[in-house]
């Protein structure tokens, strides 16, 4: 049906009665192609290819409102460079300091670089019917250290010794004495 009306009839029956949805349908292929060609980047920040087909479909809709036939050039031409700098602003953003946390967070079924064990495995699932005070307290002191403290202060709390938890994860003895050292302080401001 869209490929009997040129971009302009289209505009014209989309200011008459809203309905966008011949446009979508003539664009839905060069949107995918687009978003294609840009998915390459948004793949570490968790983007799915419908996530930014979703930018694509706002951006149709914004080019549609927004585009006149004042600009000496085609819907499409206007189109594909609105389309084009949504995604690389989309992009700007993602790479932000402030999502830096999120970009990079970890899941917990990934495993630990270097090992067969999963984050899981090290910070086990609680129970419900299991949790008391006690365990919040810890689990929340354990929390509110960085990774390698937290794993080192887990080991130390069941019975590892020193120099079994350097070889699990991998520090020499030097750095895991600092980090008991960073968790005896760390102890003492939380009172824990």
């Amino acid at each position: 049906m869209y490929k009997d009306y040129n971009d302009y009839e289209i505009l014209y029956m989309i200011g008459e009665r809203s309905d966008f949805n011949i446009l979508y349908q003539k664009y839905q292929p060069l949107i995918y192609k687009i978003v294609k060609d840009y998915q390459k980047y948004f793949r570490y920040y968790g983007y799915e290819i419908d996530d930014l087909m979703q930018i694509g479909y706002l951006t149709l809709y914004k080019a549609t409102c927004l585009y006149s036939s004042y600009n000496n050039s085609l819907f499409y031409t206007y189109f594909v460079i609105a389309l084009k700098r949504a995604l690389s602003n989309e992009i700007r953003l993602n790479k932000t300091y402030k999502k830096k946390c999120l970009n990079e967070a970890v899941s917990y079924d990934n495993l630990i670089p270097n090992t067969d064990t999963s984050y899981l495995e090290v910070f086990p699932y609680i129970d419900k019917d299991d949790y008391n005070e006690e365990k919040g307290k810890f689990i929340y002191f354990k929390n509110s250290l960085s990774f390698v403290n937290a794993c080192v202060f887990e080991m130390l709390y069941n019975g590892f010794p020193k120099k079994e938890i350097a070889l699990l994860i991998k520090e020499d003895g030097y750095n895991i004495n600092t980090c008991i050292e960073e968790i005896r302080k760390q102890k003492r401001v939380q009172n824990y």
